[in-house]
């Protein structure tokens, strides 16, 4: 837990819950916490105000960290914004927040523009890994992709497809077109699918690029 709020006022901490894996469940073992750790007490209780911005996946747990946190601080105000990964490096340069929650790391540049403006890199916290994976319509006869397909469905670099383009068989579906949704570009999931997924290419001008998670 954090002490004083006005620490808080001259540091900015970036909150990076990063996409590990694509395509697979990212499962790790889990960390026992050591019992011995005693609860937290806060030795001084303070009042003020509490900003998040950035990663709308990363929405859920900010807002419960929060509210954890007003439980023993209950004269904190707390909001937390989700617009997509890349408005927590603006709004915390622009100190209009105090954590900024990312879905991905911050870029160089990101960093740098930070480090002009407080003389200092922003906190990077990792709390977690998550994953991104590609759904079809439950009645859709395909029974798996690979990555290469799934480049070549999204990848400007690529053709339009028909399913019978990646497999299927089925007369109901081969014919079909394949239609194609993502995230948009603000999105850090729209950024490691880029990178992990497209080799760095961009989505092809079809996909109908999704505003939320």
């Amino acid at each position: 837990m954090l002490q004083q709020l006005s620490e808080l006022s001259r540091k900015a901490v970036c909150v990076v819950g990063l996409g590990a894996s694509l395509l697979a469940s990212g499962a790790n073992a889990q960390v026992p916490v050591d019992p011995e750790l005693p609860d937290y007490e806060p030795e001084t209780v303070v009042a003020g105000s509490l900003k998040s911005a950035g990663s709308e996946t990363m929405n859920n747990i900010v807002s419960l960290w929060q509210q954890t946190f007003q439980e023993f601080h209950g004269g904190v105000a707390v909001g937390v914004e989700g617009h997509g990964s890349s408005t927590a490096p603006p709004a915390l340069t622009q100190g209009q927040v105090e954590f900024g929650q990312m879905s991905r790391p911050m870029k160089q540049q990101e960093v740098d523009k930070f480090k002009e403006e407080f003389g200092y890199e922003p906190a990077k916290l990792r709390t977690g890994i998550d994953c991104i994976a590609v759904f079809v319509h439950k009645d859709n006869p395909v029974k798996s992709l690979s990555l290469a397909q799934i480049e070549r469905a999204f990848s400007q670099s690529g053709p339009d497809l028909l399913w019978g383009d990646l497999g299927v068989d089925d007369p109901a579906y081969r014919n079909r077109p394949v239609k194609l949704y993502g995230r948009n570009s603000a999105s850090g999931t729209y950024a490691f699918f880029k990178n992990v997924a497209l080799r760095d290419n961009d989505f092809k001008d079809t996909v109908a690029e999704q505003p939320g998670s």
